[in-house]
């Protein structure tokens, strides 16, 4: 049986599980100077049958739905901002 999701519920779900990594990953280190902790981000894509697809980025343990296209990591700002100018030619 397929489950249907709602977008509440998938946030939800989403949410649930990046808490989960940081409290199991992340927050064991906050003895560490703050420049010294991990931090992590996740590109999250969605789709599923008969509804419009979404993208998904995690900053830290927030989650946000972002429009069109993202990036994370090292390269964040530049990425993006090539992202932008491709997507602004198209």
């Amino acid at each position: 049986m397929r489950q249907e999701w709602s977008d509440l519920a998938l946030m939800e779900m989403l949410d649930r599980r990046v808490t989960s990594f940081h409290t199991d990953h992340i927050v064991r280190m906050n003895n560490l100077l703050a420049e010294d902790r991990p931090s992590v981000s996740l590109l999250i894509g969605e789709c599923l049958a008969g509804q419009q697809p979404h993208l998904f980025r995690s900053m830290e343990s927030v989650i946000s739905e972002v429009a069109e296209y993202c990036s994370v990591g090292i390269g964040q700002y530049y990425a993006d901002a090539m992202l932008h100018r491709i997507g602004s030619t198209t």
